[in-house]
């Protein structure tokens, strides 16, 4: 036996093309009515309210999901990023290392601390955005943690 928000989703998926083309008839039909509709719903704080508990209520049972979805986004932009600063693949560029988090990106001429500082001491997430707003800038590599370290002792940056 099937259940009726099982059938309105079947119905749904096989109807589709005419329910859109009923609903822009609808819409094109009742334009201003809509408009207008619309113009009093935002002008009335009481539904802005209501909207914010509503909104709250389905954030509060999707956090984690949202969570997750947020946290793989993160991830593939940093793999992207690391990739293009790793000559095409995701490793270090000394040692190959390429579990992800391992790597980090590495100012080739070293002064990254300096370099954080001058454009708002953005670390993590952001500095990743920074250099994809930036349009990948040159003078970076993908290094791991412990060539990072080795690089930092040999030429003394600290």
């Amino acid at each position: 036996m099937i259940n009726r928000k099982e059938y309105d989703r079947t119905y749904h998926i096989k109807h589709k093309e005419q329910i859109t083309l009923t609903q822009k008839k609808y819409a094109e039909k009742h334009r201003e009515e809509i408009k207008e509709y619309q113009r009093l719903y935002r002008l009335n704080p009481e539904n802005k309210l209501r909207d914010s508990a509503r909104h709250r209520k389905w954030y509060l049972r999707h956090r984690e999901e949202i969570k997750l979805k947020q946290n793989k986004r993160k991830l593939e932009f940093k793999r992207k990023v690391l990739t293009y600063y790793g000559n095409g693949k995701c490793a270090c560029v000394v040692c190959n290392e390429s579990r992800l988090a391992c790597l980090s990106i590495d100012h080739i001429e070293g002064g990254g601390n300096k370099h954080r500082h001058f454009i708002g001491n953005r670390g993590g997430m952001k500095f990743y955005y920074w250099l994809k707003l930036n349009g990948y800038p040159k003078g970076y590599q993908t290094l791991c943690m412990n060539c990072q370290r080795v690089k930092q002792v040999e030429n003394n940056e600290y």
